[in-house]
């Protein structure tokens, strides 16, 4: 079974992906101007979820953290917003 499991749906059909604990996963949805990229780690004993804002494909902006999530159950908190 993978560490880490995502879908896309879009105008050719539902794709998946899979990534393993050394793999992670990173994936990107944007339009022209604005757009979110996330990256899945694995740390050695537990699932990291960055979310970060874009530019979009003009890429006019820096890339910037709004959260992550952990199943760590000693963590501040399950979403931290920037």
């Amino acid at each position: 079974m993978a560490q880490f499991y995502a879908g896309v749906q879009g105008s050719s059909g539902m794709v998946t992906c899979q990534g393993s604990k050394r793999s992670g996963m990173n994936a990107h949805i944007h339009g022209w101007s604005v757009g979110i990229e996330v990256e899945c780690q694995f740390d050695g004993e537990h699932d990291i979820i960055s979310v970060f804002q874009t530019g979009g494909s003009n890429g006019e902006e820096p890339r910037k953290l709004i959260g992550f999530v952990t199943d760590a159950p000693d963590s501040e908190a399950d979403l931290l917003e920037a």
